[in-house]
């Protein structure tokens, strides 16, 4: 998805309630020009940021304490500041009972389902040395006593960043914690440090999956896609993990792909494709697990463009700049009607095999990322406006209509209050959270 310099952002949080709830954020500044809608996100920063357990600042286990969180409710963010450099880290507040479940209700909780795959979604900017999530998990009884009790993702890098995590099969509740680290070793010269953190998000994984044009298991099978296509080393698929993992032999500039269909002639087409439209946007995605590469660029993916008989369109690759959340866009050309992923792993270094394991890899039509409204009740993703210069267009219909009862609108103000959004509706930079009315249904 393409993220634009200058935005406005909305996020659009589908609360299942017995009334539910749209919440909108928007934010204010002239200078920027776009809004961004993001679905289905079971994470509500203003909730978050109003319960003061949960948003505390907290040093060395003392709260306030070399540290403070700034909210920008207009601009649905929020600013991490370290101001103690003799501290090791500062953090939002968490629970750590164990025992008690009614404990750690008083802390900012979201609702989860048990065995069951999450994306966890954010966008971060300042000048921090290292900046941590963290995800706690919850039983009816308490904090879950396994995984180490929480659950932490290193960021690699500033902008977007993407994880995911399963629940266990006790688990019904989760909690967010952030964390800023110290960076008074490598640059003394700093009296601080902070992160600006925003487009937060955390929904199920496989609400893309109906999108995604990739398939593992039949490109597993593929002797032509799966073997080695450059090279020396090992492709070893794993369909239950759902990963792919190369090794390259320890050989000096060693580039190690898998198959690779780069023939002017209609072979190519004995490789695993996957049909696409001409002159349309696509998105691959993909994560590196585990790996020793001396760097993220060392695992390069390649598209190669084919016609519908196989002949070869184009081909060409991306650097990888993160080891997670990876996503390229590209657009096929003109007379291209199939694709073919291509998979490598880079060896520099003499004397030391290379590997990396490559897990969800996607491919999608770029506009099922940025799908509408009505297209995307039940599913994720987002949607960009044009601030000043458009309207809302198709807004979605709530899924829990009480029996008895029809929609009759969004509204500022509970039960029909406020002002009506509708379809035709300017948008506007002001933050609103938008409600469903429901009328007495006529017979």
């Amino acid at each position: 998805m393409k993220k634009h310099a200058k935005k406005i952002v909305v996020l659009l949080l589908a609360v299942a309630m017995i009334i539910p709830t749209v919440g909108m954020i928007f934010t204010s500044a002239v200078d920027r020009d776009a809004v961004e809608l993001a679905f289905n996100n079971i994470f509500i920063l203003e909730d978050w940021l109003s319960n003061s357990l949960s948003s505390t600042v907290i040093a060395d286990g003392v709260p306030n304490k070399g540290g403070t969180l700034e909210s920008d409710f207009e601009n649905g963010s929020f600013t991490l500041t370290k101001t103690d450099m003799a501290a090791g880290e500062i953090y939002t507040a968490f629970s750590l009972g164990t025992t008690s479940a009614s404990e750690n209700s008083s802390y900012y909780m979201m609702s989860v389902e048990p065995n069951t795959t999450y994306v966890f979604e954010y966008n971060v900017e300042g000048n921090i040395w290292s900046f941590t999530p963290f995800v706690f998990m919850y039983t009816t009884e308490g904090l879950f006593a396994g995984l180490d009790k929480m659950v932490s993702y290193a960021t690699p890098g500033y902008g977007t960043n993407s994880f995911k995590f399963t629940t266990p099969s006790n688990v019904n509740k989760i909690q967010i914690r952030f964390t800023i680290g110290d960076n008074s070793v490598t640059r003394p010269d700093m009296t601080s440090v902070y992160a600006t953190v925003k487009d937060i998000a955390i929904y199920k994984a496989d609400l893309l999956e109906a999108y995604n044009l990739f398939d593992l298991s039949e490109w597993a099978i593929n002797e032509l896609s799966s073997s080695a296509g450059l090279g020396t080393g090992t492709i070893e698929p794993n369909l239950a993990s759902g990963t792919i993992k190369l090794t390259t032999a320890a050989t000096a500039d060693n580039t190690f792909l898998t198959g690779f269909g780069i023939a002017a002639d209609t072979s190519n087409i004995d490789y695993y494709t996957i049909n696409v439209q001409p002159n349309t946007s696509y998105t691959l995605t993909y994560d590196i697990g585990d790996n020793n590469l001396p760097g993220a660029i060392h695992s390069q993916p390649y598209i190669v463009e084919m016609k519908s008989t196989g002949e070869l369109v184009d081909w060409y690759n991306y650097q990888t700049p993160q080891l997670t959340g990876n996503r390229m866009e590209f657009t096929t050309k003109e007379n291209t009607g199939r694709i073919q992923v291509v998979f490598s792993c880079i060896n520099n270094t003499e004397a030391v095999s290379r590997y990396c394991v490559l897990k969800n890899i996607g491919v999608y039509k770029t506009s099922d990322l940025n799908l509408s409204f009505q297209e995307l009740t039940g599913h994720i993703h987002r949607k960009a406006f044009t601030y000043g210069s458009g309207t809302y267009g198709s807004l979605p219909v709530p899924s829990n209509v009480p029996e008895g009862y029809v929609f009759a609108d969004w509204f500022t103000g509970k039960d029909g209050s406020g002002i009506r959004i509708t379809s035709d509706t300017e948008v506007l930079p002001s933050s609103y959270t938008v409600y469903p009315k429901y009328e007495p249904a006529v017979d």
